[in-house]
């Protein structure tokens, strides 16, 4: 999913079909998956890389171009960002592959 109202979301998923199951149909089931399953999910999806660059000791699993949100900090001006009327930004980092490696 990505950043619409869970709504939106499932009617795109579903090419806008009137049998698309509703928001709170997808609440209900999401609440019988166990945190295990994430955990394990997470686990699974994450040793599946192995890579020989880290960022502060994290593997970065993205793609050339990705943004990466990370902590809000307005006192970073690298990386905060405002972009919109009421002057409440977020920060990001933007990922790009170079022929000679990672920048951030």
């Amino acid at each position: 999913m990505q950043k619409s109202a869970s709504k939106t979301e499932l009617l795109k998923y579903f090419d806008f079909n009137a049998s698309a199951p509703t928001a709170s149909a997808l609440i209900q089931q999401r609440k019988k998956i166990s945190p295990e399953a994430f955990d394990s999910l997470f686990y699974s999806f994450s040793n599946a890389f192995f890579l020989d660059k880290t960022l502060k000791g994290y593997d970065p699993i993205a793609v050339d171009g990705s943004d990466i949100y990370i902590p809000r900090n307005p006192k970073a001006p690298d990386t905060y960002r405002v972009t919109d009327r009421y002057n409440k930004g977020f920060n990001m980092i933007h990922l790009s592959l170079t022929p000679n490696g990672l920048i951030l």
